[in-house]
């Protein structure tokens, strides 16, 4: 029986440490491997093609969306973002792969793969996917994480109100709680939901 990988969804409310949990999570399992997204916009001093994003020009993202080869595309800022099927190949490979999105696009993942891949393709990425959804432990917590990234005050209460709605929407099963100054903690619950969850499929 051929043995599959597990895609391990990391999303959350926002500045909830979704990067920081994937980049601890990476450093402690050096075989596991990270979806990479494709954009349009220009490469920031520091990134690294290929690692960060794949950056390729408005032409060749505009020739693999018509090909039909994308999971999901987003347009933001004016640049465009997608995900290619293909980055999930590990998963069918035997890898464990990291993919952090926000909660809009978590909550719709199963729709997302019934509507992108054949009947089979679906249910086995599907039955070895799980969504785990961080969270800070409290508003004040949460505001001095706002205020620590500059944020506008209307900003912020956009932010407070979308992700209210994704969280209503997605009904998240795997919460973890990601406390400032506990990051070996949330790792530690992190993997236990990764661990339990898949070995009981």
């Amino acid at each position: 029986m051929k043995q599959f990988g597990k895609l391990i969804i990391i999303t959350g409310a926002t500045v909830s440490g979704k990067d920081t949990v994937v980049a601890a999570l990476l450093k402690a399992h050096p075989s596991w491997k990270k979806v990479v997204t494709t954009t349009t916009r220009p490469i920031r001093p520091g990134e690294i093609d290929g690692e960060d994003y794949y950056f390729i020009s408005v032409e060749a993202f505009q020739e693999i969306k018509e090909k039909n080869e994308f999971l999901e595309t987003v347009e933001y800022a004016g640049n465009n973002y997608g995900t290619t099927k293909s980055t999930l190949d590990p998963v069918f490979q035997g890898h464990n792969l990291i993919w952090r999105i926000d909660a809009s696009r978590s909550s719709e993942i199963n729709k997302l793969f019934d509507h992108c891949f054949d009947k089979e393709t679906a249910q086995n990425i599907k039955a070895n996917t799980k969504v785990i959804y961080l969270k800070l432990p409290d508003d004040a917590t949460r505001q001095k994480h706002f205020l620590k990234r500059g944020m506008e005050k209307s900003d912020i209460a956009k932010r407070i109100k979308q992700d209210e709605i994704d969280w209503d929407l997605g009904k998240f099963e795997n919460i973890v709680i990601n406390y400032d100054g506990q990051l070996n903690k949330t790792i530690e619950e992190v993997e236990r939901i990764i661990n339990y969850s898949c070995s009981t499929i």
